[in-house]
C-alpha cells in the first residue's frame, strides 16, 4: 500500500471516529449537548427549532458523513457533508455565546472540529493527488 493511501486511511478514519463519537451526546440527549443546541437556537432566533431538531440534523448528518468518508467510492462525498457540518459548529462557537470552551470542556469540541475540518481538507487535497 502506497504511503498517500496510508494517510488518506488515517485521515478518513479519524474523521468517521471523532463524528460518531460526537453524534453519541446528541442522539441520547445529554444535557450538556441539549444546553449548546438551546444557546445557538435563541442566539440565531430559532428557539424550539435548533432543541430538539437541529440536534437530530446534526447527528444525522454526521453519521452520514461518517459512513460515506469511509467508503472509498463515497469518501469525497463524506469528507463534503462533514466540512459543511463542522463548519456550521465553527460558526456557532464563534459567532453565537457559546463561545469557544463549551460546559468547562476547555475548548476540546472547538479544537476537534477544526482537526476535522482540516483532515478533510486533506482528505480531498490527496483525492486530487490520484492517479
Amino acid at each position: 500500500m502506497k504511503p498517500v493511501s496510508i494517510a488518506r486511511w488515517i485521515l478518513r478514519a479519524a474523521v468517521a471516529v471523532v463524528l460518531l463519537f460526537a453524534l453519541l451526546p446528541k442522539l441520547m440527549g445529554e444535557d450538556a449537548t441539549i444546553a449548546v443546541f438551546e444557546t445557538v437556537g435563541q442566539s440565531l432566533g430559532m428557539e424550539g427549532l435548533m432543541e430538539p431538531w437541529g440536534r437530530y440534523a446534526t447527528a444525522a448528518a454526521e453519521m452520514v458523513a461518517a459512513l460515506f468518508i469511509l467508503i472509498p467510492g463515497t469518501a469525497v462525498l463524506g469528507a463534503v457533508i462533514a466540512s459543511l457540518v463542522v463548519i456550521g459548529a465553527l460558526y456557532a462557537h464563534l459567532c453565537t455565546p457559546l463561545g469557544i470552551s463549551v460546559a468547562g470542556d476547555g475548548g476540546m469540541m472547538f479544537i476537534l472540529a477544526v482537526v476535522v475540518l482540516a483532515a478533510c481538507v486533506a482528505t480531498l487535497f490527496l483525492k486530487t493527488q490520484e492517479s
